[in-house]
């Protein structure tokens, strides 16, 4: 791994052909920047995560566009992807005519991959290179085969490549959301102690904090870069709950409403879904609450009624998740 004396540009920002951003730039302001050049998002315009945009080269290899990746629009971009055109008289997918100009950039790959079996196969890598740092990592990934236009893989040219950067330093990019989230701990600390449970249930199994098995200070880190108003359950609540309850109430002196395992809480939003999923994973149902997902055993009724509950006090709607022949 290369010492930080060692990264080059790219590790203070990502560039979209003209446009310099730093790390730490959020979506929206990319996209906001970008409009401002003339340069607009390729469809689908609804993934509001996931953004294409037009670029034609990146670190002098010609591209025909490139994708920005962020948790929400409003959080930093943590990876841009550049989709690389097909260089003239390649016949067979290789690292070889872009490998030179990324070593001139970035030195030597830290591992080089080799996948044979690939060759040939639509969505498939059949040879990468990877670069490690220590704030992020740079990939270059060869296609099996050409994605083309027609094949809905790439909107603007065929592409026979993908050059990757990635912002993998979580303390930074994280910083201002887990002083949010620590803000919001603090808020309900205050009032804790005159909380009142509007509706409690007991499901089959135990409720699990996300990143648990990570340390305090990374799993704050990544709940806050995902999720928002989500943060630990106050510590008079938790001692309420059994590890598998789950509990809604009302923040005092506040017209919020919340929901809290024995690990997380959430605030829920004055709008949108209450969505129940019936087969979100193998033996498995979920229940979605804005940021929070609480699962139990598909057919555990006491899930199923807590939605209803919690819709009912809300006024929110319950969505069923259709099965889809799952």
């Amino acid at each position: 791994m290369r010492s930080a004396a060692d990264q080059l540009a790219w590790a203070d920002a990502f560039q979209v052909d003209g446009a310099r951003f730093r790390w730490g730039t959020t979506l929206q302001q990319a996209l906001d920047t970008l409009a401002v050049l003339g340069i607009a998002r390729l469809p689908p315009t609804e993934d509001q995560r996931n953004v294409r945009v037009p670029c034609t080269a990146v670190a002098g290899l010609a591209a025909v566009e490139c994708w920005l990746l962020a948790p929400r629009p409003h959080k930093p971009v943590l990876e841009v992807g550049y989709e690389l055109a097909v260089p003239v008289g390649m016949t067979t997918p290789s690292l070889a005519p872009w490998l030179g100009v990324l070593k001139q950039i970035f030195g030597e790959p830290n591992d080089l991959r080799f996948y044979d079996s690939a060759l040939g196969q639509l969505g498939s890598i059949v040879e990468a290179a990877l670069w490690l740092f220590e704030a992020g990592e740079v990939r270059l990934s060869v296609y099996g085969a050409t994605r083309t236009p027609e094949r809905g893989l790439v909107l603007a040219a065929p592409a026979a490549a993908a050059l990757t950067m990635s912002w993998r330093d979580w303390r930074v990019s994280a910083h201002p959301f887990v002083q949010l989230a620590a803000a919001l701990e603090a808020r309900l600390d205050r009032v804790q102690d005159a909380i009142e449970l509007h509706t409690r249930a007991t499901l089959a199994q135990w409720e699990f904090a996300l990143h648990s098995g990570l340390a305090d200070d990374e799993r704050r880190a990544r709940r806050a870069l995902d999720h928002d108003e989500l943060c630990d359950t106050p510590t008079r609540l938790r001692g309420l709950l059994g590890e598998c309850d789950v509990a809604l109430w009302r923040v005092p002196n506040d017209d919020t409403w919340a929901v809290s395992s024995y690990a997380e809480t959430v605030l829920l939003r004055a709008t949108g879904d209450i969505t129940l999923d019936p087969f979100s994973g193998p033996g498995v149902e979920s229940l979605s609450l804005d940021d929070l997902k609480l699962y139990a055993p598909r057919g555990d009724t006491a899930l199923a009624r807590f939605a209803e509950q919690v819709a009912r006090a809300t006024g929110r709607p319950l969505v069923h998740v259709p099965d889809w022949g799952r």
